[in-house]
């Protein structure tokens, strides 16, 4: 695992869906809380030297741009919220999670909007 490295970037740019954000928040909130130091451990290799092993340590970026949608929004949004890392790129698409196309116009149309999320 890459649990020790000094920065993760992950890509959710042209990311239009899925269903594994809350997933990955999970993992990503993991920290490390407590240390210890045994006779045959090393805490920089991922061992028992700390709590929650595996836990990623290190800086996080998320890149984003306007054809980041659904889960990849839901993902982004849940990194900055919750303060675990920087959002960059441009403004992603806006749409939300679980999004209806059922929304007909007089002019044959269709609008989007979220039902979830």
């Amino acid at each position: 695992p890459d649990f020790d490295k000094q920065g993760l970037i992950v890509d959710v740019r042209h990311n239009h869906g899925g269903n594994i954000d809350s997933w990955l928040l999970d993992v990503l909130q993991r920290k490390a809380w407590m240390y210890w130091q045994g006779r045959a451990t090393n805490v920089t290799t991922g061992g028992l030297g700390w709590d929650e092993q595996f836990a990623f340590r290190g800086h996080l970026v998320i890149l984003i741009d306007e054809k980041t949608s659904s889960d990849g929004e839901g993902f982004s949004r849940g990194v900055s919220e919750l303060g675990l890392g920087k959002l960059v790129g441009t403004r992603t698409w806006g749409g939300g999670i679980w999004l209806s196309s059922d929304n007909k116009l007089v002019d044959g149309g269709i609008a989007t909007a979220p039902e979830y999320g």
